[in-house]
């Protein structure tokens, strides 16, 4: 591969790690990369091994199953923690201590009625990001829509992914 190969497809998995897939028009791709289409024309048959095509996405099989991997792996912590934390809960009980929860906070120094109570249109929104499974493709934004929409650039495209 040439230089400009490698970072084609350097850059592909990057952003296929990020959001799943790219497009796989290699107009819009050129686009959303900053690059001349010609340039992306000219390396998008080198690379075209390491993706497969899924509707208008190019998709990164290998990063799927490293994902997928990732996950399996959480799922067994998650299990293995949860059967520690009930072997702890069983020892504690044959040893005679009382089932219930102890407390191991302080007294406050301010007085209950002091205490600000956060108004629900005051909380901030959830700030944690969507999981998507296995074949599941990531919702498009409106945002995202209207930029490509508009002659976008580079710049305002890694803003928009968090990404700058």
């Amino acid at each position: 591969m040439s230089l400009a190969e490698r970072g084609l497809l350097d850059t592909l998995r990057r952003e296929c790690w990020v959001n799943r897939g790219m497009p796989a028009k290699p107009e819009t791709l050129a686009k959303m990369l900053g690059f001349d289409s010609a340039e992306i024309d000219a390396a998008l048959p080198a690379v075209m091994p390491f993706f497969r095509v899924e509707g208008d996405l190019l998709i990164c099989p290998e990063l799927d199953e490293l994902r997928e991997m990732y996950a399996e792996r959480r799922e067994r912590q998650a299990a293995g923690g949860k059967r520690s934390a009930e072997k702890r809960k069983g020892t504690k009980l044959e040893n005679g201590a009382d089932d219930t929860p102890s407390n191991l906070q302080g007294t406050s120094k301010h007085p209950a009625g002091s205490l600000q109570v956060r108004r629900p249109d005051q909380t901030k929104p959830d700030k944690s990001k969507a999981v998507y499974r296995k074949g599941d493709s990531p919702p498009v934004s409106e945002a995202y829509k209207k930029w490509m929409a508009d002659d976008g650039d580079a710049d305002e495209y890694r803003r928009m992914t968090n990404g700058g």
